[in-house]
């Protein structure tokens, strides 16, 4: 454990605008070097804040009150396969796209693929209940643990397992498996030390088409016949995996960028869409996916397939210059003038996309400079909506009408986060719409597992024990 200045200052930020210096900091080279840190915190009463590589755009891995900051992605050892039973284990600081390698090496799937694959580590993924452009067909990593070992917050140790039987009658439904208990939490129950998450055989065959588009209307009605056609999810063999967007300035981040990529014409943004399943079928079905999108304006200069994994890899480079483009500006906007970026995640329905975006666009002009670059997981109604201040005033008036826009998206049955996580910046925006009894039931299982509330203080609600 080290109070040293200069390394406290290496975590004083994450990929939000939120600060926070810690008084120590420990690397832990065990589980048991957490579980004697945490004793130690609980009878002193120190906040204990886990961390992995930083990534949050929520402030969840800052330590905006002291305290100590445990390190977890330096627990990175190797990750092991259960070939038999098909599940990884992992201990929390493996990246995902280390363990996306592993399983692809033994003929199988993880299909949870945050655009940060590279910098997110499972123990974090777990703790946001990270998803990806595969959660289409795949959901969350929540629908993929297997089993769970953290160390709560006066030191001990649980190892929670998905339970086996298909039935259960034990209670409320929410309650019955105690791996949802985690997924989501963001450190507030405990630290998380190793994960078993299952896997799946993996596909013949994963092949996508990106399409350009004149109008972002058009895109959207593409998007909705794609998403709510029944036809296109009856393919014995082949299944929509992905339907992502790109709206228009982002696209331009990509073509303007030292990637080199194709530039599918359109000046409504993009639309990838990929598909799984055995190579004829999937090729065959890709195409009838195309042929879908004709009537809004979809013609064989405005779409350009990937079909080998090279390129697809091409993509998944060039679609990863947007969100590192975009938090570099942000932070350089926030040291220069007090700006940054800020970021939406809500999701909504697919018929109501093109009004929800359209009036945040209006009350935005509003405010003065900016800049807003829209993308996100169309397939499943989940854009991010991510505005560019260069100054304190513009950002201070941009936060106040996003949090406003999420009435409008509970409003038609949104959402009003759906990925990243609460951490600090968003937990007042959600309070609002939380389902009741929620809070007083999140409060009872924060006193069962931190009785003395010292765990990642300020994440999700400031409830704490009662």
């Amino acid at each position: 454990m080290a109070a040293d200045s200069e390394l406290r200052a290496r975590y004083e930020r994450d990929v939000s605008v939120v600060f926070g210096t810690p008084d120590s900091v420990l690397r832990p080279r065990d589980r048991l070097d957490v579980v004697r840190a945490v004793k130690d915190s609980s009878q002193q009463h120190i906040s204990v804040l886990g961390v992995g590589k930083q990534t949050s755009t929520t402030g969840a891995s800052v330590a905006v009150g002291g305290g100590l900051l445990i390190d977890l992605s330096t627990l990175d050892q190797a990750p092991e396969i259960d070939i038999e039973r098909g599940l990884i284990v992992a201990h929390p600081g493996t990246s995902i796209a280390a363990l996306q390698q592993l399983a692809h090496q033994h003929g199988f799937d993880m299909p949870v693929d945050p655009t940060s694959a590279a910098d997110c580590t499972v123990g974090g993924a777990v703790a946001t209940n990270a998803s990806g452009a595969s959660s289409y067909r795949h959901g969350s990593i929540a629908r993929w643990l297997q089993a769970v070992s953290f160390i709560d917050g006066v030191g001990t140790q649980y190892d929670l397992r998905r339970p086996s039987m298909p039935k259960n009658a034990m209670g409320p439904v929410a309650l019955q498996n105690p791996l949802h208990w985690m997924a989501g939490s963001e450190g507030t129950l405990g630290l998380i030390t190793r994960v078993t998450l299952r896997l799946r055989q993996r596909p013949g065959a994963v092949l996508g088409v990106l399409v350009g588009f004149a109008t972002r209307e058009l895109l959207l009605l593409a998007t909705q016949t794609l998403a709510h056609n029944a036809a296109w999810q009856r393919h014995q063999t082949s299944h929509i995996r992905a339907i992502e967007w790109l709206g228009a300035a982002c696209c331009g981040l990509i073509t303007g960028s030292s990637v080199k990529f194709a530039d599918p014409k359109g000046q409504g943004g993009w639309l990838f869409v990929a598909v799984e399943g055995e190579q004829d079928d999937a090729e065959a079905h890709l195409q009838q996916l195309v042929d879908a999108m004709a009537p809004f304006g979809v013609t064989p200069d405005a779409a350009h397939a990937l079909l080998t994994p090279a390129q697809l890899r091409d993509w998944a480079q060039a679609r990863h210059v947007v969100p590192t483009t975009l938090n570099a500006r942000g932070r350089a906007h926030h040291l220069a003038h007090g700006g940054g970026k800020l970021s939406t995640d809500w999701s909504a329905p697919l018929n109501h996309m093109g009004t929800l975006l359209e009036r945040i666009e209006k009350r935005l002009a509003d405010i003065g400079p900016h800049e807003l670059f829209m993308y996100g997981h169309i397939g499943d109604g989940h854009p991010h909506l991510n505005v560019l201040c260069p100054d304190a005033a513009s950002r201070a008036h941009a936060m106040t009408l996003l949090q406003a826009q999420l009435a409008d998206v509970v409003r038609v049955g949104g959402v009003p986060v759906s990925e990243h996580g609460v951490g600090k910046l968003k937990r007042d925006w959600v309070a609002p719409y939380m389902p009741p009894g929620a809070l007083a039931a999140w409060r009872g299982l924060k006193t069962r597992f931190d009785p003395a509330g010292i765990l990642a203080p300020g994440n999700l609600h400031a409830i704490g024990p009662a």
